[in-house]
């Protein structure tokens, strides 16, 4: 667990993915520390990724490109980046950039886990 300004990131490992837990504020202050974790996730072999955005009370351009960016990367790499749980305010910024599609989006940690489609956020 690594603590910034405003942000704590907790990575829990699994056997075939880890969840990302995010708290507090992701902006451009501090999205290049979870730049940096999410991509020694992925050096590791942790190319399945979900993001639990429960706890996520602010989220700027700078976050959602980083979660868009470390998508790639893991897509890249035959995984997945997966959003779960996303507050209301992110989930509309989500919605309105289109970007919902690009980044899928569940409602639940184990939804987004095992891809369960009832619970994918579609807009």
């Amino acid at each position: 667990m690594t603590a910034s300004a405003y942000l704590t990131v907790n990575i829990m490992r699994r056997i075939d993915h880890c969840v990302v837990v995010l708290d507090g504020e992701l902006d451009a202050n501090n999205a290049p520390e979870l730049t940096e974790h999410l991509r020694l996730a992925v050096a590791a072999d942790a190319i399945r990724i979900v993001v639990d955005a429960s706890m996520l009370h602010f989220c700027d351009l700078a976050g959602i490109r980083v979660l868009m960016n470390e998508a790639k990367r893991c897509t890249a790499a035959g995984g997945w980046l997966r959003l779960a749980t996303p507050q209301r305010h992110l989930e509309l910024v989500l919605a309105v950039t289109g970007l919902l599609s690009a980044l899928p989006t569940y409602r639940s940690v184990v939804g987004a886990v095992v891809a369960r489609g009832t619970e994918r956020i579609t807009g």
